[in-house]
């Protein structure tokens, strides 16, 4: 989803661009206030970006009646988001030279701002498409871009910057399913149109943005010709099954996130509010697995905690599927601690496997990842549509147990003392 995109957003877009080993020392540092006051923008912005990108899941119930769209085209929407939002970014970060201008961020914030909050005036479906892959283009603009410029600013602290960074956009996809459906329910005149209440936001935060970034030092963007000849050194057969894994796991959440205000409210009599509130949590309880994941896999390794992420969400989530009430919104919650634990493991695992190609596998277990997700995804529309949300969900979150087959495999075969 642009949240599919986004919801996975979570951690998706913090390592494409991290630093990277054998990076150049930049000669022009920022000072310390243009650090604060650039990191508080990038911050604000990224809350900002990741709010717009996930417009779209908690939407979904009202727009497929509006446009009178089956499950399948309702995941359609969200692949073409996933696409423009996430596949897009390793290949525009490294087309555009992330961190060389704050241009790209400055617009990629207006494209969301003017995009997203408009698409409630798209007459038709190729129209809003249209509306939605522009908007989500902003996105690709922003996230690596924004997320380089964080880091190369925090010269001895770019940890504590990307953690800053990315704790913001968390803020933005759980805001998002809260807010955004109690926008379009509040006048019944307006629906959809009103969202355009939120551009503003957009619009304040481009300027803040244009005003506040500094400009990163030019030294630190010469590492582009060594990548390619860093991966092939590095442990391809562990990075290519890594890859596989991330993928399966990527449409778990993106499935999950797609579908569940679907299911509650067609299946379960939720309004649209209550159903935005569930996703808002689950989204919440993922942020939480991304921290747990991240301390345990510093002290049990990579490999383990990921793959007892992937086993223990299975039944969690399948519980979900039988329960009801306060019962099923525990193991729900759970189920998301569990399954978003993967989430930090498996971008450092990919890393390590090839660490002088850092920005390639980061962007392949991501924004590839995250892409191909969203490019399967209308398989499960079509399940909906044929026999129910419910019964789609329920092969949705078998899925992890192929990513764990996966992770076997890996163990079998890479050659990296990591795995």
């Amino acid at each position: 989803m642009a949240e599919s995109g986004v919801v996975a957003n979570v951690c998706r877009d913090t390592p494409v661009c991290a630093p990277q080993l054998g990076q150049t020392r930049a000669s022009a540092p920022a000072s310390a206030g243009q650090q604060i006051s650039g990191l508080a923008a990038l911050a604000f912005g990224h809350t900002v970006c990741d709010f717009y990108a996930t417009f779209l899941t908690p939407l979904l119930p009202l727009l497929l009646v509006r446009f009178k769209l089956s499950t399948f085209m309702g995941s359609l929407l969200v692949a073409a988001v996933a696409i423009s939002g996430s596949t897009l970014q390793p290949v525009i970060g490294a087309i555009g030279g992330a961190g060389r201008s704050k241009g790209a961020i400055v617009v990629g914030m207006f494209m969301m701002a003017v995009f997203f909050s408009c698409l409630g005036f798209a007459p038709n479906l190729p129209t809003l498409f249209a509306v939605l892959l522009v908007g989500a283009l902003g996105c690709s603009l922003f996230h690596p871009h924004a997320a380089s410029i964080a880091t190369r600013i925090s010269s001895g602290r770019r940890g504590m910057a990307m953690s800053l960074f990315t704790v913001a956009g968390t803020a933005g996809i759980f805001m998002s399913p809260k807010i955004v459906p109690r926008i379009v329910t509040m006048s019944p005149e307006w629906g959809l149109k009103a969202l355009v209440l939120t551009m503003p936001l957009g619009l304040v935060c481009a300027v803040v943005l244009a005003l506040l970034t500094p400009m990163a030092p030019p030294e630190t963007t010469r590492r582009e010709r060594t990548e390619w000849r860093g991966l092939v050194s590095g442990d391809v057969p562990g990075l290519a099954t890594l890859v596989v894994s991330a993928i399966l796991y990527s449409l778990t959440i993106c499935g999950l996130c797609t579908f569940l205000p679907l299911m509650l409210c067609g299946e379960r009599n939720y309004s649209l509010t209550q159903a935005g509130d569930m996703l808002s949590w689950l989204i919440l309880a993922g942020a939480v697995g991304v921290v747990l994941g991240g301390y345990l896999s510093d002290r049990i390794g990579r490999w383990r905690v990921i793959m007892g992420a992937y086993l223990l969400s299975v039944p969690l989530f399948s519980g979900f599927l039988a329960a009801n009430g306060v019962l099923a919104q525990v193991l729900l919650m759970a189920g998301g601690v569990a399954l978003w634990s993967a989430q930090p493991c498996t971008i450092t695992l990919a890393q390590e496997l090839v660490p002088h190609a850092a920005r390639i596998a980061s962007g392949m277990v991501m924004g590839f990842a995250w892409g191909m997700a969203g490019l399967f995804l209308p398989i499960f529309g079509l399940i909906a549509d044929r026999a129910g949300t419910s019964y789609a969900m329920r092969w949705i979150v078998l899925l992890p147990i192929g990513a764990a087959v996966s992770l076997c495999v890996m163990k079998r075969y890479a050659r990296s003392e990591w795995v």
